[in-house]
């Protein structure tokens, strides 16, 4: 059988819980207050009704009955921590702190906004600030703001908007002026003088009567006003510009001492004499324009107010009309009077050129957060991925799909069939219809028909005296052909491309001849024997020309040609190493190395010069060559090579 629970009288648990209260206030620990909640039968949310109840009926106690703000502080200490313990709702301390705002005096509001400043952890805590917390929180600073003087509070004013950013993110909008709105009420009252004789009269009515423009920027851009506010500014700068500040030594030392100055304690002696401390207003009376402008902060008020307006008209602001746009010319004096106040303020003290720096670095920051404010206020915080959505991963590869041995998807189907129909890749690589590199016999084919003496091809139309056929058979030679290895002693190094082509020409016409029929190849048999006896000779016959009658033209002041070479080195014979040591950039070192890699005097001449020429370059010329025989008693072998006479 269910038991029935015993009905909840609120009028007996409201009793009971004023008890515990009262015991726990003296103690400042919600000891009692736990145990009457526990040991009350009923729903949480019953219970939590009346000890909302009861805590509101003791405040209103502790307001009657105290004068002290103290107690009113430890109450609320106490019920934030019953909040935090779920004995009440979380609202509850936050609607006590909006009544005891709404019944104290603006100092005890101060110590009482200090118990909220140092419970900014709790506020922003997960229990507090999803349950509509931040909202009330929100409230009791905007009503405590109504209250005070922006002018005479500004202190106080500036902690709870400093407070306000410590609790709400940045991305909030709450805040922010987002149709960009003027406070039209924030009017400057001032006795404009009409009076042409008086002194400084054009300067006191311009700084005063811009403070209109600084209230409701767009009405510069009617023409009109704008040429009223741009005759008052020239005014201001003019004015400013012929009455400079200068720093006394009298003034220096005293901002020093008031650097030492114990400013909270003056703090407290003013208000306790009810002086107000700081004023930020400037009185517009005409009698104090003299004193103010000798004030260097007057002075940067004025300049600092014209540089925030010209930052707003110069700028894009998202709601302001399309209409409202300043001409060029409006534009260019805009940017001509900034440069002047920036140098106005800069040359203002003290430390004119480190405010300089501030006020450009504060509007940098502005059109940062215009810009901002413009593209819709968007989230500083990268949002996490909803509903637990990973990364995509990773594609893989073609490379990593074959090494896994998987089927290979090129992308299409017409790929992938193609991919897959020679298998294995190796076999299908090796076909014939991929072969693109020519065989070394089909390539010289043509060759080895101009290379064989009984064509009798002349040498001018022999294809392997090309260039580009010479560079060709080089490379097909080196990838396919055991001769461009086999058939490189020292006496080949420095033949001329189409000589040495000529000597492996005869190398694979023996290896045609090899390899045909005895019946089909009686006259190739003769020229294969006698390749197979004279090759010796044919290698040293390459390096020899054919006897010359001397040469009566004059030499060329040019490049020594191949066939200079040729000859130089049969002629000089033994003789090669005095040449050598006498041309430039041949080291004893280097007559060693040609010594080592020839036996014959010939070649070894040959070598020496073409690595002159290789070291030497453009200056490696038959005159310098000749010069160089005569002067090493060569006169006879310089006029068989290059001639008996110099060209003039």
């Amino acid at each position: 059988m269910v038991v029935a629970p015993p009905d909840f009288d609120f009028t007996l648990t409201l009793s009971s819980f004023s008890e515990g209260f009262d015991t726990d206030f003296v103690s400042g620990k919600p000891n009692e207050f736990i145990s009457k909640y526990s040991a009350t039968h009923g729903s949480d949310a019953d219970k939590k009704q009346v000890a909302d109840q009861c805590l509101k009926v003791k405040l209103q106690e502790v307001l009657v009955k105290y004068s002290d703000i103290s107690k009113v502080i430890s109450l609320l200490t106490f019920a934030t921590s019953c909040a935090r313990k779920s004995l009440c709702s979380v609202l509850t301390p936050l609607a006590l702190i909006s009544d005891a705002l709404e019944c104290s005096t603006l100092d005890d509001c101060e110590r009482i906004f200090d118990f909220v400043e140092k419970q900014t952890p709790i506020w922003k805590s997960t229990q507090f600030y999803v349950n509509a917390c931040k909202n009330q929180l929100l409230r009791n600073c905007n009503d405590l703001l109504r209250r005070l003087s922006q002018s005479q509070n500004n202190v106080f004013c500036g902690r709870i908007h400093i407070f306000l950013t410590r609790i709400f993110p940045i991305s909030e909008k709450s805040a922010l002026n987002l149709n960009s709105n003027f406070n039209l009420e924030n009017e400057t009252d001032y006795t404009r003088i009409e009076d042409e004789e008086t002194e400084n009269r054009d300067l006191y009515n311009s700084l005063w009567s811009v403070q209109d423009y600084f209230r409701n920027p767009l009405q510069l851009y009617e023409p009109v006003k704008f040429a009223e506010f741009e005759k008052a500014v020239n005014t201001i700068n003019t004015a400013f510009a012929n009455f400079k500040l200068e720093v006394n030594d009298d003034e220096e030392e005293k901002r020093s001492k008031m650097k030492e100055i114990d400013y909270d304690s003056i703090d407290v002696e003013m208000k306790s004499n009810g002086q107000i401390v700081y004023f930020p207003k400037f009185l517009t009376s005409f009698n104090l324009l003299e004193l103010q402008l000798n004030d260097p902060s007057f002075r940067r008020q004025i300049l600092t107010e014209i540089l925030f307006l010209f930052q707003y008209l110069t700028g894009y602001v998202k709601f302001r009309s399309a209409t409202n746009v300043l001409p060029f010319a409006s534009r260019e004096w805009i940017r001509n009077t900034e440069k002047t106040i920036y140098e106005l303020l800069q040359e203002t003290p003290p430390n004119g050129k480190k405010y300089v720096l501030f006020v450009k670095h504060l509007i940098e920051r502005e059109a940062f957060w215009v810009k901002w404010k413009n593209e819709g206020c968007p989230r500083f915080m990268r949002e996490k991925d909803k509903d637990g959505a990973s990364r995509p991963k990773k594609r893989k590869t073609i490379y990593d799909d074959f090494m896994s041995n998987k089927k290979l998807g090129l992308g299409s189907p017409e790929l992938s069939k193609l991919w897959g129909r020679s298998l294995p890749n190796l076999e299908a690589c090796k076909t014939e219809n991929r072969q693109f590199i020519p065989k070394v016999h089909t390539f010289f084919e043509e060759a080895m028909e101009h290379a064989d003496p009984a064509n009798e091809i002349e040498d001018q139309y022999k294809c392997y005296k090309n260039a580009e056929f010479g560079w060709r058979s080089l490379r097909l030679l080196a990838h396919a052909s055991p001769h461009f290895f086999s058939l490189q002693p020292a006496n080949m190094h420095h033949l001329a491309v189409p000589k040495y082509l000529e000597h492996i020409l005869k190398k694979l016409l023996k290896e045609v001849a090899d390899k045909e029929p005895k019946e089909e190849n009686e006259e190739n048999k003769t020229l294969d024997a006698e390749a197979d006896t004279n090759e010796f000779e044919d290698e040293k016959e390459l390096l020899k020309t054919p006897p010359q009658e001397e040469a009566e033209a004059p030499v060329s002041d040019g490049k020594v040609t191949s066939d200079q070479i040729d000859k130089l080195s049969t002629e000089l014979g033994e003789k090669w190493k005095d040449l050598a040591e006498e041309l430039r950039h041949i080291t004893s070192k280097d007559i060693k190395t040609f010594e080592e890699d020839a036996e014959d005097d010939a070649v070894r001449a040959r070598i020496a010069l073409c690595t002159w020429q290789d070291k030497n370059g453009a200056e490696a010329t038959s005159v310098v060559l000749m010069e160089t025989l005569r002067a090493i008693g060569l006169d006879e072998i310089a006029n068989n090579v290059f001639g008996q006479k110099m060209e003039q």
